[in-house]
């Protein structure tokens, strides 16, 4: 069993800026033990098989809770290194999204530490959000130009849209054919909202997106030399605030 912490890295995460080989030598240089992430490695069977006593994450949202989780079976402390896409819980927890290397303080002994409540989806443990349908597939091709990333998250999401939308449908339209007076306004309205949502995604949202990606394009901020904050302090997922 490791004493010393475990630094879990994917390197597909973040914009280079620094980049995961940055993160991994000053994590080293506190005295971590640094893995970086395998295109096919689950980020929690690696945590898992570590057994250390302090496991970190840099990565998204998603990593983050495959970590945290673990972090809840074997009562280790869990440190967020801000390194994805939005980073949604290391902005709740007050880190700087834009200084990856400034957390890396809460690695050193004189860190506090504070708890924290974990959500539950099914048999999944999540921070403070979880990612699913075409938002969940965009996100895994951050490496893709994002005409490549649309057009595969659409192709990959539309068969299951298009039969869910289908269900709803025939359910709407039993209620325009049988429903009373009462309940026709509402069916219409109903339909009309199945229809346009089964294909805004590809007629409306996806093309919206490209255009306002070509006219804005988005520049990347610089990151500050230091971090307006100093997050010194570690979670530790708890089990008993773990909600379902």
């Amino acid at each position: 069993m490791r004493t010393q912490p475990f630094l879990l890295i994917d390197p597909r995460s973040g914009d280079d800026n620094p980049s995961a080989d940055e993160v991994a030598e000053a994590a080293r240089q506190l005295g971590v033990e640094v893995h970086l992430l395998e295109q096919d490695e689950d980020p929690g069977e690696v945590a898992r098989a570590s057994g250390a006593p302090v496991l970190g994450m840099a990565g998204g949202d998603g990593s983050l809770g495959a970590v945290a989780s673990v972090a809840v079976e074997t009562d280790a402390a869990f440190v967020c290194i801000p390194f994805g896409t939005r980073n949604h819980f290391a902005r709740d927890v007050g880190l700087d999204r834009d200084d990856p290397l400034a957390a890396l303080a809460a690695f050193r002994e004189e860190a506090a530490e504070r708890r924290v409540d974990l959500g539950r989806a099914g048999d999944r443990l999540f921070l403070n959000n979880v990612s699913f349908g075409v938002y969940a597939r965009l996100r895994k091709g951050r490496k893709e130009t994002l005409y490549e990333t649309l057009n595969r998250s659409i192709n990959e999401t539309l068969p299951r849209s298009v039969l869910t939308h289908a269900t709803v449908f025939a359910a709407t339209l039993s209620l325009l054919i049988f429903a009373g007076e009462v309940i026709r306004p509402f069916a219409w309205v109903m339909a009309f909202g199945v229809v346009t949502g089964t294909f805004s995604s590809i007629y409306v949202a996806a093309p919206v997106l490209l255009w306002i990606e070509r006219k804005w394009p988005r520049k990347t901020a610089a990151r500050q030399s230091s971090s307006t904050a100093t997050p010194t302090s570690r979670t530790r997922p708890s089990k008993a605030t773990a909600t379902r």
